[in-house]
């Protein structure tokens, strides 16, 4: 704790006087009664002339502070005042530029808007009453004071979005913030979206995945709408992917029906002579990657002729493929379920469902639209993080509500997936029609190998929705 006098900044030596000076710090503007005042400094023990010791600190805390007048700390029954001014006290003055902005830059944000509070936040030096000893009202003080600058930051951060001064110390700030005060979504909301305008779209999306993660495991709960949104922000712009050239053409995709199983399907780029092969057999093509057959050709040229030869066989129109293919009907008669439980999905609230014979939900359908990020067989760098990215369309007349992609074991007798991914993660609302952007941040190990990772779509309550379809997948490459 220091104080400004004619000589600079100046150390308050007494720790009780650090401690007299902080309560008055705390109650700026009220009347401290000495009774209170002496329970503070000499909590269960307080010396037989209390009052008379703790005028003889006040008075030399005003030389310390060059208060001679007695104007700054004011003696008033029944006991002492802080009257400082904004100007005065760092606290005050900080509130003082967060008021101002709420009053009138808020609805005009500005750049010297952004300047009056980054002179606010740079108050912070350290925590504030460090060198003071603990107290219960200095702990209620100090977490004013923390929220107080964390509402700094926030308006900090609609300024900078408000006028393109998204830079690194914004960043940085808003990273250790989100770190130390990680059930806050409104500062996360921040976060994502200051990262995004900073053209930083797969740290922003790996942003949103930690809070949801955090979330979820802390209380129990999904990401609020501010943060939805932030989110939804980031997966709607395609114009900073990354990986833009891999971008797949909508209007392009293969019937999943007339290709091989999706969950061994690859890719491979486009050559010359594919794309002249292509012309007359009418193969739909997916932007400039080919779907083929799991036999690895060994050359372009080879895999055009596969591709080509499977398409004339079946003749198929391309449209968007299934996003879970459908599974040969079981011979026997399938077992029944009760589906006694409603929830937003839009299951009934009673009847059966046949286990394998089609969707949880009557005429609900999925579609896989595209492989919007690290199509299948991309390379990444070992130890790396990325986000791999779908698009999906609800292509039934059922409207999704609280679904969710879940990861699914491995294959009997196969080895776990040696990417790290989460268990399960949120999909966004949409109505049947709509399109969807699906976002799974993935850590790779820390050692070249492939990464196979399969996902179901699951309700609220674990349950498949299509369960006589095959999974939707991710594979990659994890080179040095």
């Amino acid at each position: 704790m220091e104080v400004r006098t004619v000589d600079g900044w100046q150390p308050v030596s007494s720790a009780r006087q650090r401690l007299l000076l902080a309560l008055l710090i705390a109650e700026a503007g009220h009347v401290v009664p000495i009774d209170r005042i002496i329970d503070h400094l000499w909590p269960g023990t307080p010396p037989a002339s209390g009052a008379k010791v703790v005028h003889t600190y006040v008075g030399r805390l005003r030389r310390a502070i060059g208060d001679t007048d007695g104007s700054l700390v004011v003696t008033r029954h029944p006991g002492y005042l802080l009257a400082a001014c904004p100007n005065e006290m760092d606290s005050l003055a900080a509130a003082e530029v967060l008021r101002a902005y709420r009053r009138s830059d808020a609805a005009t944000p500005s750049h010297e808007a952004g300047c009056r509070l980054d002179a606010a936040l740079n108050l912070w030096r350290d925590e504030p009453f460090r060198d003071v000893p603990e107290h219960p009202v200095l702990d209620q003080y100090r977490a004013t004071l923390t929220s107080l600058r964390l509402d700094l930051l926030e308006a900090r951060a609609d300024v900078g979005l408000a006028v393109g001064d998204t830079g690194g110390r914004l960043i940085h700030l808003l990273g250790e913030a989100t770190a130390a005060h990680p059930l806050r979504e409104s500062l996360w909301a921040r976060y994502v979206r200051v990262l995004h305008a900073a053209r930083r779209r797969a740290d922003a999306l790996q942003a949103y995945q930690q809070a949801y993660h955090i979330l979820r495991d802390e209380l129990g709960v999904e990401p609020d709408d501010e943060l939805r949104r932030a989110h939804q922000e980031v997966l709607a712009d395609r114009e900073v992917l990354p990986d833009q050239e891999a971008l797949v053409d909508q209007e392009m995709l293969a019937d999943g029906d007339a290709l091989p199983d999706r969950e061994d399907a690859t890719v491979m780029p486009v050559s010359s002579a594919a794309s002249a092969a292509d012309a007359g057999a009418g193969v739909g093509r997916v932007g400039r990657w080919w779907r083929w057959s799991p036999t690895r050709l060994a050359s372009v040229a080879a895999t055009a002729a596969a591709v080509v030869a499977f398409a004339a066989a079946s003749r198929q129109v391309a449209r968007p493929e299934p996003l879970e293919q459908a599974q040969p009907a079981p011979a026997a008669t399938p077992a029944t379920a009760n589906l006694s439980a409603s929830g937003p999905s839009g299951v009934a609230s009673s009847g059966a469902a046949t286990v394998g014979s089609g969707p949880l939900v009557p005429g609900d359908a999925s579609v896989l639209v595209a492989d919007t990020t690290y199509p299948d067989g991309s390379e990444v760098q070992v130890s790396s993080r990325f986000v791999k990215i779908w698009t999906i369309q609800n292509a039934g007349t059922v409207s999704w509500r609280h679904r969710y992609l879940r990861a699914q074991p491995p294959d009997p007798g196969g080895a776990p997936s040696a990417c790290v991914v989460p268990e399960r993660v949120a999909l966004d609302d949409v109505g049947p029609g709509g399109r969807i952007l699906v976002s799974v941040s993935v850590i790779a190990p820390d050692h070249p190998t492939q990464c196979l990772v399969r996902w179901k779509i699951v309700d609220e309550f674990d349950r498949q929705c299509f369960p006589n379809r095959r999974p939707v997948f991710f594979f990659v490459n994890v080179v040095e």
